[in-house]
């Protein structure tokens, strides 16, 4: 998903709203990155601030809460979802979208190797209002399901045991 806070001339038509993130994208997604891109770049002493308050925003957990969106961020920051989605695009090379899904699924991750916990109790505790959104984010992200993941892990770990 890609995220277009900052481009507030775009029609209606080229957006598509994904209600369960709060997250907008544009269909043409390589013209919105390069407009982010060249955008106006940010002075040095708000992308201190942005990287350092990002940091404690994860160290707090923010990114599980499911109500969790740009508004929610950019004022947890200190700074306006304009000047976020734009450290973002041109620091981290992200969408807003694509990094919370990133840090959520870092820590879905941790848990499916880790616990024996359900996938629906999985997908909540990372900040996802359902289990369909979870696996299609998963496997968007990591490339198999949570389940197939949580297999693989297990087997590993199993052959590491026998093994040593």
């Amino acid at each position: 998903h890609r995220d277009l806070h900052s481009f507030p001339t775009r029609r209606s038509s080229d957006l598509e709203i994904n209600e369960e993130t709060d997250c907008i994208s544009v269909l043409e997604d390589s013209a919105a990155m390069e407009a982010a891109n060249n955008a106006t770049a940010l002075p040095e002493s708000i992308k201190a601030q942005i990287a350092k308050r990002l940091a404690e925003a994860e160290q707090n957990k923010l990114h599980l809460e499911i109500e969790t969106n740009l508004d929610i961020y950019a004022q947890y920051v200190g700074t306006n979802r304009t000047y976020l989605s734009r450290y973002l695009n041109q620091e981290l090379n992200t969408t807003f979208c694509d990094y919370l899904n990133n840090k959520r699924l870092e820590y879905a991750i941790t848990l499916l190797t880790s616990d024996k916990k359900y996938i629906a109790d999985v997908a909540y505790m990372c900040g996802y209002a359902d289990t369909s959104t979870f696996r299609r984010n998963f496997k968007k992200y990591i490339g198999t399901t949570p389940r197939r993941y949580r297999q693989g892990a297990n087997s590993a770990t199993k052959t590491k045991e026998t093994t040593s």
